[in-house]
């Protein structure tokens, strides 16, 4: 078959009607009022409607009423000779009564005369695309609404795998670090320069390693404001299926208040372990933390070659002072007594309440001549306390010594024979008194 042949054989109205009958896509013939002259079996598919049925409605009656206008005003300029087609995307009126997308493309076919006769138009079923459209600019939507709601303490950015382009960043870094997202798309590493100056190398050298695919770190940033903000950044790395990096995924969360409320916490517990180890009028230890550290020096006196010295302290006349001046100035003379009493200790040294007016010393690596000195500093300088304008009284104590021997089994052992030392020097300073 010849060129011409062939031509020839394409053009005849058999091989036309045919070529329109089984096309892939929706064909009609409209009038230039806008009703079907002819349609493709694949057009019917499409709306919904049999051949007859279609060949009754006009486009203008399957076009949904959004985009009616447009149609009418594209159809008005072809007419019109502005233009030789026009290409639009719309929904049509299925049958059943949905809204389905489709492709149109137009075009006027001319007489003899060049006026125009009837139009061809082409629809291509573009409804599944679509969907899929407005599925994925609802998933993007409510992703940076997701993002959004946390972005008062969250910075959530995206870049290439080199970091040498920004991809995404949500609002928190604005919010966090006081700072403009545009700096980050000029100079993706920007926000280093925002790092604490005693953490910037150690986040640079993460970040920047070969291989990265997951980090995790803290640091500190200062904001514009001046102000320093706790930070705790993790990401992964996205690789494509054949395992070429991709992306990396960052999120930046401030954990400034959690900081503050995990060292307020610390404070809180530091609080409490002193509070349970003290004495809560005078601040020394109270009496199960002194037993405690008698007990340990115990241990310590088994493992070395050293001796250590108990001194067992009782207040004289201190039920008077309560009676005759009340209990804020017996708490006064305890306050006082202990202020003392600490004055005089080294710091390898152990001084609590033994309980009321009872108080024990002890002098690490110190013998009975060495407690006795202290004895004598102690009493080397009266002390008074005022319990009213003008009215001074003396606060007198009696001691007991007790350096450690070998039947000090426990911190009981040791602070009863202190104890019983104590008694014994009062005993002899009342029978002193008497005589």
């Amino acid at each position: 078959m010849s060129v011409a042949d062939s031509s020839e054989h394409f053009a005849s109205p058999g091989v036309f009607a045919a070529s329109f009958y089984h096309c892939a896509v929706g064909m009609a013939h409209v009038d230039l009022d806008g009703r079907f002259i002819r349609v493709n079996p694949r057009l019917c598919e499409f709306l919904g409607y049999s051949e007859d049925v279609l060949q009754q409605l006009t486009f203008q009656e399957i076009t949904a009423g959004p985009f009616l206008k447009k149609d009418e005003s594209n159809l008005h300029d072809l007419l019109e000779g502005r233009t030789d087609s026009y290409s639009m995307e719309k929904q049509y009126v299925h049958a059943s009564g949905r809204a389905i997308w489709g492709k149109l493309t137009v075009s006027l076919v001319r007489d003899s005369d060049e006026k125009p006769e009837y139009l061809i138009s082409v629809v291509e079923d573009i409804d599944e695309k679509k969907c899929i459209e407005s599925r994925l600019s609802d998933t993007e939507s409510l992703f940076k609404h997701i993002v959004s709601s946390f972005s008062h303490r969250t910075f959530v950015w995206v870049a290439n795998s080199d970091l040498s382009r920004i991809l995404y960043v949500n609002d928190g870094y604005q919010t966090i670090w006081g700072r403009s997202p545009l700096e980050l798309f000029e100079q993706p590493l920007a926000f280093l320069n925002h790092v604490h100056e005693e953490d910037r190398a150690r986040v640079e050298q993460e970040l920047r390693q070969p291989g990265l695919r997951e980090w995790g770190l803290e640091y500190r940033v200062i904001t514009r404001s001046g102000s320093t903000r706790y930070i705790h950044d993790r990401g992964t790395t996205i690789y494509d299926s054949e395992g070429n990096a991709q992306f990396l995924i960052g999120t930046a969360d401030d954990v400034s208040d959690d900081k503050s409320m995990y060292h307020a916490l610390l404070a809180a517990n530091k609080k409490l372990k002193v509070m349970s180890r003290t004495d809560g009028l005078t601040g020394i230890l109270n009496r199960r933390e002194l037993l405690y550290q008698i007990d340990k020096e115990i241990q310590r006196i088994h493992r070395g070659d050293f001796s250590s010295t108990l001194l067992f302290i009782d207040l004289n006349e201190f039920k008077s002072i309560n009676d005759r001046y009340g209990h804020r100035a017996g708490d006064d003379a305890l306050v006082t007594f202990a202020a003392k009493i600490n004055t005089l200790l080294r710091e390898t040294d152990s001084f609590g309440r033994y309980g009321g007016d009872e108080f024990v010393v002890l002098l690490h690596n110190a013998d009975e001549q060495n407690a006795r000195s202290f004895h004598r500093r102690l009493l080397a300088e009266p002390l008074t306390l005022m319990v009213g304008p003008g009215a001074d009284i003396e606060i007198t104590f009696s001691v007991g010594i007790s350096a450690w021997r070998a039947n000090c089994k426990s911190a009981q052992i040791w602070v009863e024979q202190a104890d019983d030392d104590m008694y014994c020097e009062k005993r002899k300073r009342s029978a002193a008194r008497i005589s």
